[in-house]
């Protein structure tokens, strides 16, 4: 997958991006719990010039599948990932004569370096899909898991089962507040 772009080439009044990602690049930036569903990943947005800084604005729409974490169950479910960013012309380390140009750049935006001709998205979006993905998937807000004993999905039934009290813990049933 490839997202450069030459800096020389982009209008003035910006450039619209709408591409498909690739599934094999999705699948693998979602890691082992995730993993692409039936629907084409897109990235959507806006890439604009200004002085030498470039800003992106746009979102990535992934439908992907999963196990819950709670219950266990199959389910699938769509990441939605906002993407502001402002690329800038610099390099990191200012020992060696580097610098960055901050102009445009605002707390709420993402800071990206470049080379001052070609800006590249692949690495920004990847970033941004890695830490929007969740780490443990549920299928709901309100998914109950499973009986930690009989291992009975809560969420289609109750179970029977009596909590099992640690018995370290015990005596704290005893206590008796007052009122």
């Amino acid at each position: 997958m490839e997202f450069c772009y030459s800096v020389d080439e982009l209008p003035n009044a910006g450039l619209l991006v709408d591409d498909e990602l690739e599934e094999q690049w999705v699948d693998n930036a979602l890691g082992n719990i995730l993993s692409v569903a039936d629907e084409p990943s897109t990235i959507r947005g806006e890439i604009v010039p200004s002085d030498r800084n470039v800003t992106l604005n746009g979102s990535v729409q992934i439908q992907y599948r999963f196990q819950c974490s709670r219950c266990a169950e199959d389910a699938e479910s769509v990441l939605s990932v906002p993407i502001k960013c402002t690329f800038a012309v610099g390099h990191e380390d200012e020992r060696h004569g580097g610098g960055v140009d901050v102009d445009g750049v605002t707390e709420s935006r993402h800071l990206a370096l470049y080379d001052g001709s070609t800006v590249d998205l692949e690495p920004v979006i990847l970033e941004h899909i890695v830490f929007k993905a969740p780490a443990f998937p549920i299928c709901q807000d309100d998914c109950k898991g499973l009986c930690a004993q009989c291992g009975q999905n809560l969420n289609l039934e109750s179970c029977t089962c009596q909590p099992v009290i640690d018995p370290r813990w015990a005596k704290l049933q005893d206590i008796r507040l007052r009122n």
